[in-house]
């Protein structure tokens, strides 16, 4: 699982992924949790509510289409983010030997090593996601909590697309990707 092609995938992009982004990772991710689990409410709350109030956001996710547009749109911004982060490095110079090595396997053997990049860089976002898929499975939100998991595996698969199609591209000098044109 771990060859020779993942690990360099992983040193070059996942890792400096979360190098770059960690401030904003961490942040986002104490919030978060202080918000979750250290919500202090007004008036008294009976003890069969406290859990109710420590899962509200994440209940909110699963049962609330608002908070869950919020959070896809959420996850479709740090696609984007980590996208960009990818095809960025892939333009580097430095990163030519991608072309070269990794267009010579099978196009199927390229995409599974991009879906486990995304995989790796999208950890922070599928975590959570499975705890808002246990927490509206325990609550009885079947639907909505299954197609938050399958738009988070879409959001990795068209990722691994774009970066597959990204790389098989022949290179062009002097022209950046469309998704960099774009911003």
């Amino acid at each position: 699982m771990f060859t020779t092609s993942n690990i360099a995938l992983k040193k070059i992009f996942v890792d400096g992924f979360y190098r770059i982004h960690a401030g904003m990772l961490v942040f986002i991710f104490v919030i978060l949790i202080s918000y979750c689990l250290f919500i202090n409410t007004l008036g008294t709350v009976r003890p069969e509510q406290i859990d109710f109030w420590q899962f509200f956001f994440t209940i909110s996710i699963v049962s609330n289409p608002l908070i869950l547009t919020f959070y896809l749109v959420g996850s479709t911004l740090y696609a984007y983010k980590s996208l960009k982060y990818v095809l960025d490095q892939m333009a580097l110079p430095q990163q030519e030997f991608l072309f070269y090595s990794f267009t010579a396997s099978a196009r199927k053997s390229q995409f599974k090593r991009w879906v486990m990049v995304y995989s790796y860089i999208f950890l922070p976002v599928l975590s959570y996601t499975l705890y808002a898929l246990t927490i509206g499975l325990v609550f009885g939100f079947y639907i909505i909590s299954i197609g938050i998991l399958l738009f988070q595996l879409l959001l990795i698969a068209g990722s691994a697309y774009i970066c597959l199609k990204e790389n098989n591209r022949l290179v062009e000098v002097n022209k950046s990707s469309w998704l960099i044109r774009i911003t």
